[in-house]
């Protein structure tokens, strides 16, 4: 891989990594406070609460990542 491959790699994926864990979190916290009356009602953990938010950040991803993949290019 040649140098300048290395160098407009590297600066693509730091902004592709922020977008994808802004987009996530954004996700993810919506969806809390839209699924709090029930996590409080069935009085669930917060081990559970994140095991649940660790495998449904997998099917996230792929709904996310066009979007991030299109604002990092963007930015970089």
């Amino acid at each position: 891989m040649k140098i300048i491959d290395k160098h407009l790699l590297r600066e693509h994926l730091v902004p592709l990594a922020y977008c994808l864990t802004a987009f996530l979190l954004l996700f993810v916290v919506i969806d809390i406070f839209g699924n709090l009356a029930k996590f409080l009602k069935f009085e669930t953990s917060a081990g559970e609460i994140a095991l649940y938010y660790g495998y449904l950040a997998i099917s996230i991803v792929e709904i996310i990542s066009p979007a991030s993949l299109l604002l990092a290019t963007l930015y970089t």
